[in-house]
């Protein structure tokens, strides 16, 4: 885990106040993915690569409503993060941190949209073009319809 510390810094959004993790500020804004591992039933943990975004003093990304993920995170809400590649692969030396997370409203949800196609530009739009072609085509699969937040202990 990161060292605790009074540096001052520009936390999650930018909101410019005293981050106690700087370390954990810089390495998670500045990733393209980051790994999140929720837990199942028998505790096993499953990783998936996501994009994320700072939103409401934590992080923020989209999943689709039936995703696994959403589904374990109600169960329970103890979570890992770490900075990955696009396949999942935490890098070496990262931190790897640990946290609570829990399932977002529908406005909040389309605020961490928003976000992500903000911070991933193209990609984001693309995501967003595929998410609708895929709800007319299968509307119980549309991805990017709901958000999860989570926070990292101090």
């Amino acid at each position: 885990m990161a060292q605790l510390g009074s540096a001052p810094g520009l936390g999650p959004g930018g909101r410019g106040f005293e981050s106690p993790l700087p370390d954990m500020v810089n390495q998670i804004d500045g990733a393209k993915y980051i790994a999140f591992s929720s837990l199942k039933t028998d505790g096993t943990p499953v990783s998936t690569a996501v994009w994320v975004v700072p939103f409401d003093d934590g992080y923020g990304f989209t999943t689709g409503a039936s995703a696994y993920k959403v589904g374990r995170i109600k169960r329970n809400p103890a979570i890992t993060v770490a900075v990955c590649d696009r396949s999942g692969k935490v890098m070496d030396g990262a931190t790897i941190y640990c946290g609570m997370a829990h399932v977002l409203d529908s406005n909040s949800s389309e605020q961490v949209a928003r976000a992500i196609r903000s911070k991933y530009f193209v990609l984001g739009r693309l995501l967003q073009f595929y998410s609708v072609v895929i709800g007319v085509i299968k509307p119980s699969r549309r991805i990017g319809e709901t958000a999860i937040k989570f926070v990292i202990d101090n």
